[in-house]
């Protein structure tokens, strides 16, 4: 059933309308957003599967509501259509149809920017000029059509997240029985789920990010590739986006960088996803790119925790504390965190400035993670060499403004001033002793992942001495783990810094 408004409808709109209704499925409807013709109320009438029948179906409709294929004027109120006017050919109203929306959105929004989530449609595709049928020459348009918005969909990168509100409510209601699923990674009964409550899949003809999200947190690899890939007939054409934000404000591989799950970002990876997509929005830390996920999840390991955080000998420029954060980040443990963020580095256009900010702002542990695990991407970049500039350029800006704080009454400035010098004096080590001994570090933490902690710590003592920056005296022991009082004079540290 349809009820008109003023103005009525083109024919061609009318024939959108109808071959929508066989297909059963009112989001057909909606391809052309911009036409206010379009905007009628519809109850659709079941899936026709039969092309014949639905021919039949919707031209005997077609005829019974507007008769031949024509345009129709109407006096401002009226809900029927009038005498025809003149006749057009129903190729002709199709085009004219997408080019009235193509042009509709440049003439409202000029300076917009272009939307991947409702890109100009395309003209008709030539072999359809050979159907005879009216209405299965809409039909095959309106097909094209959704399958362009499914690719354009799933291949862009979508921000915000445009789920509706309904398909939202209806995914939570499925939630538990899908995370059963999921845990089990089964593609078979997934595939079964899927097609029993599509509309809490799919929304606007893509898998919505939640789905996505749910799986990825599941780290249910069989089913996230069945739904990125989107080949399976039961899917019907429809597949998951990579690179599709989710309505908490974070994308994908943000979800794979918190589970550490090496196998499903590869996976992301390989089908299109996004390193350098960051957070966004009111519900979630912004600007946050995966792989600061990754690095600051790391930070929070047992062992850092324990071993670095209660250790003030950082603040007093104790050297020691760069010694123990190097043994434990080559420790068993550890090797999985440091294969995440080698992973996502490699991935990260921003890598050097992403380190950079870890020094700039003292925070020496995620410094020496990204150190440590990207370390071949940095000697491809001579990302090193470009540290050490903007360091040494900022002890210089430092030392400046320290003339100043000195001559003042300022003790709290003086002494953050001081503290910064310490900070960039340790990372300038840390970084010394990973461009120096880190690819023989990397070559023993891939070789020896369950190697006892003495023997780690005596290994990697050994190949700090090898390279000549290990620290003076004794080898660490681990019971010594906790606390070092051995101190590195600040000529020492002036040396450093020059001979690096």
């Amino acid at each position: 059933m349809l009820l008109l408004s003023p103005p009525p409808p083109s024919p061609a709109a009318l024939c959108v309308l109808l071959v929508a209704s066989s297909l059963g499925d009112w989001d057909q409807c909606l391809l052309f957003p911009s036409r206010s013709a379009l905007k009628l109320l519809l109850v659709p009438t079941k899936n026709l599967t039969d092309n014949d029948t639905c021919c039949i179906a919707c031209r005997s409709e077609l005829r019974h509501l507007i008769g031949p294929m024509s345009t129709f004027s109407s006096e401002p109120g009226s809900t029927v259509p009038l005498q025809p006017m003149q006749e057009v050919h129903w190729t002709e109203s199709v085009e004219a149809l997408s080019d009235e929306d193509s042009n509709s959105d440049t003439d409202e929004s000029p300076t917009d920017e272009y939307d991947p989530w409702e890109p100009p449609r395309p003209r008709p595709h030539p072999s359809l000029d050979q159907l005879t049928c009216s209405v299965q020459y809409m039909r095959k348009y309106m097909i094209q059509i959704r399958d362009f918005l499914a690719d354009a969909r799933a291949t862009n990168i979508i921000v915000p997240d445009r789920t509706s509100t309904e398909t939202h409510i209806q995914f939570y209601r499925i939630y538990d029985r899908l995370s059963t699923v999921l845990r089990k990674d089964s593609v078979a009964r997934f595939l079964s789920i899927f097609q029993k409550y599509t509309d809490s899949f799919v929304c606007g003809f893509v898998i919505t990010p939640q789905t996505l999200d749910l799986i990825i947190a599941q780290n249910a690899l069989r089913c996230a590739k069945l739904v990125l890939e989107g080949k399976s007939p039961k899917l019907w054409g429809q597949r998951a986006n990579p690179n599709y934000i989710t309505s908490f404000g974070y994308f994908p591989l943000h979800q794979a960088a918190e589970s550490f799950s090496v196998d499903m970002i590869e996976l992301l990876l390989r089908h299109g996803a996004s390193a350098n997509q960051r957070t966004s929005g009111d519900r979630i830390v912004e600007g946050l790119l995966p792989l600061h996920v990754t690095i600051e999840n790391t930070c929070q390991h047992k062992y850092l925790e324990d071993n670095l955080l209660a250790d003030q000998n950082y603040w007093k420029g104790n050297v020691e504390y760069i010694y123990k954060l190097v043994h434990l980040l080559c420790l068993p443990e550890m090797k999985i965190f440091l294969d995440t963020t080698r992973l996502l580095a490699t991935h990260t256009d921003s890598v050097v400035d992403e380190l950079w900010n870890y020094i700039k702002q003292g925070k020496l542990v995620p410094a020496a993670i990204l150190l440590l695990a990207a370390q071949r991407q940095f000697r491809n970049l001579n990302g090193f060499d470009m540290i050490k500039d903007r360091t040494g350029d900022y002890m210089v800006t430092l030392a400046r403004e320290g003339f100043g704080v000195e001559s003042g009454k300022n003790a709290k400035a003086k002494k953050h001033l001081k503290e910064m010098k310490v900070q960039l004096i340790n990372a300038l080590l840390l970084v010394k002793i990973i461009l120096k001994a880190g690819e023989a570090l990397d070559g023993y933490i891939q070789t020896h992942s369950e190697a006892s902690h003495q023997e780690v710590l005596e290994k990697v003592s050994a190949v700090l001495q090898n390279y000549d920056v290990g620290p003076a005296g004794k080898e660490i022991c681990i019971e010594e783990l906790n606390w070092f009082d051995c101190f590195l004079p600040s000529a020492c540290m002036v040396v450093i810094f020059l001979y690096m």
